[in-house]
């Protein structure tokens, strides 16, 4: 409980200071550390273990959407009822953008030539910004917030 009281007081000076939604602040530090999850995991099984670029943005996006459920979960929204509910919301949510990211991958490396790596990187903010609309509204919000 004092843990929850000092992250509480710690990032509640959020708002004053900077006039933004702390759950905002942190979602996106959670991302970032999402981001390093799914491009390290993507680089390393498309160079290393030679898989395609797809598949290999398929189990990236996998692990990392179990990485950030978890920390948003605990950390950020510090919800811990309806969990089964809110990890099919959230992995819903999450599959949409593994679809988007796909199809961009997939356009930007064969129609335009982008390397893929570089394709990978350029559909993150886009995905990410959507992902984060849906989930603070269905996953995480209050019941019957989603009506």
């Amino acid at each position: 409980m004092t843990d929850d009281r000092t992250r509480e007081s710690a990032l509640a000076g959020l708002r004053t200071r900077f006039g933004v939604d702390r759950h905002l602040v942190i979602y996106a530090l959670i991302g970032l550390s999402s981001v390093v999850v799914d491009v390290g995991l993507f680089t390393l099984g498309h160079r290393l273990l030679a898989l395609t670029p797809l598949l290999a943005n398929m189990v990236s996006v996998n692990i990392a959407i179990g990485w950030s459920f978890g920390l948003n979960t605990w950390l950020n929204f510090g919800v811990s009822d309806r969990l089964a509910r809110r990890f099919v919301s959230f992995y819903t949510v999450s599959l949409g953008g593994l679809v988007l990211s796909s199809l961009a991958i997939a356009v930007l490396i064969h129609l335009l030539a982008v390397q893929a790596d570089i394709a990978k990187i350029v559909t993150l903010p886009f995905v990410v910004g959507l992902q984060y609309v849906l989930n603070r509204r269905f996953s995480f919000g209050a019941p019957g917030s989603q009506k």
